[in-house]
C-alpha cells in the first residue's frame, strides 16, 4: 500500500474533525495537530476574513484548516500533480465555496515572482525540510506586492529560525519535536 494516501483531520471551525486525504509522497510532512492548534491559538483574532497563500502546499492541511475558521479566501499552489489533486478533492468533498480559493499546479518560486494581485493577510511558509533557501523565500514573500501591510508569514522549518529579514520581527517561535515555527512580521506593522 506505498501509494495508498494518507490521512488526517481537520481540527477547528466549520470543517472541525472532517477527515481528508493526501498523496502518499515522501516530501509531504502535513503541520502535526499540536502544531496547528497553536498556530491558530496564535491567529485567532486574525483569521476571519484574511486572505491566504499556501505556496508549498502538499497536504494543504494550513489552507483548509484557515478556511474553515473563516478565512474569506485562500490561495494554494502545489508542483505535485497529486498533490493538487487531492486537494482539489477535499475542497470538493468540504463543500468549499469555488470563490474561496484558486488552488493551482504550480512552481511556487515561478508564481511568486509573477504575481500580480491583491496582498495577502497571512502567508502559510512551510517549503520541505531540504529547501535551503528559506531566508530568500522569507525575504520575497515580505515584500508590500505579496504581504499586505499588517500581514504576517507563518513559517515552518527543520531548523530554528534565527534572524528575521531587515525590517521584521519574529513574533512567536516555538518548536514541537523536530519542527521549528514562527509567525513573522513587518517591523512597522506592529
Amino acid at each position: 500500500m506505498a501509494n495508498a494516501p494518507r490521512r488526517l483531520r481537520i481540527i477547528g471551525g466549520e470543517w472541525r474533525s472532517r477527515q481528508i486525504q493526501f498523496a502518499n509522497l515522501e516530501e509531504i510532512r502535513p503541520t502535526p495537530d499540536r502544531v496547528r492548534e497553536t498556530l491558530f491559538n496564535w491567529l485567532k483574532a486574525d483569521i476571519r476574513g484574511a486572505r491566504c497563500l499556501e505556496p508549498f502546499a502538499g497536504s494543504g492541511v494550513l489552507s483548509l484548516e484557515a478556511l474553515s475558521r473563516g478565512a474569506q479566501h485562500c490561495t494554494i499552489l502545489d508542483r505535485q500533480p497529486q498533490a493538487h489533486s487531492a486537494l482539489m478533492t477535499n475542497l470538493r468533498a468540504l463543500g468549499a465555496a469555488t470563490d474561496r480559493y484558486r488552488c493551482e499546479l504550480a512552481d511556487a518560486r515561478h508564481w511568486l515572482t509573477n504575481y500580480i494581485g491583491p496582498p495577502f493577510d497571512l502567508i502559510f511558509l512551510d517549503p520541505p525540510f531540504v529547501d535551503d533557501d528559506l531566508a530568500e523565500l522569507l525575504t520575497q514573500l515580505m515584500q508590500p506586492t505579496l504581504l499586505a501591510e499588517a500581514g504576517q508569514v507563518y513559517v515552518e522549518s527543520g531548523r530554528q529560525l534565527e534572524h528575521a529579514p531587515n525590517g521584521t520581527r519574529i513574533e512567536r517561535q516555538k518548536k514541537a519535536g523536530a519542527v521549528h515555527y514562527a509567525l513573522v512580521a513587518r517591523r512597522e506593522s506592529l
